[in-house]
């Protein structure tokens, strides 16, 4: 029986009556029932864990701006006492960074030229056949 309200409709019902059903295989249905339980409870765990990280890497993300910004504040303070610093040492880091590459063509090179001249000391041997 529906009854008519003024805002909406609503259904009034008696008392339930029992529902009564054969269940062919009851082991096996609980089983399904409780299984399916676990899973959505490891899922629940999962989604927690996921929030956790989440609010995790978003906490370190906060700090880790907070530390730029104040890191960016202490540069800007430096620099404004030692204006001339700045730019004496992009200059001297440049000119080191030159030296080292320098360097190191400078050995690969060498190392270069004493696997050319094993070469030849192996291809002199292989001659000789020894």
């Amino acid at each position: 029986m529906i009854k008519k309200n003024k805002h909406n409709l609503v259904k009034t019902v008696k008392e339930k009556e029992p529902l009564y059903f054969l269940i062919n295989k009851p082991i096996e249905f609980r089983k399904n029932i409780l299984t399916g339980a676990i899973d959505v409870i490891k899922v629940l765990e999962k989604y927690e864990n996921f929030l956790k990280t989440r609010n995790l890497k978003r906490r370190k993300f906060h700090e880790l701006n907070e530390k730029i910004k104040s890191i960016n504040e202490e540069v800007s303070i430096l620099s404004g006492l030692l204006p001339g610093l700045h730019h004496k040492m992009e200059g001297l880091s440049k000119i080191e960074h030159r030296e080292e590459l320098a360097s190191k063509i400078k050995k690969s090179d060498k190392v270069y030229e004493l696997d050319r001249e094993m070469r030849r000391i192996q291809d002199k041997i292989s001659n000789l056949n020894f």
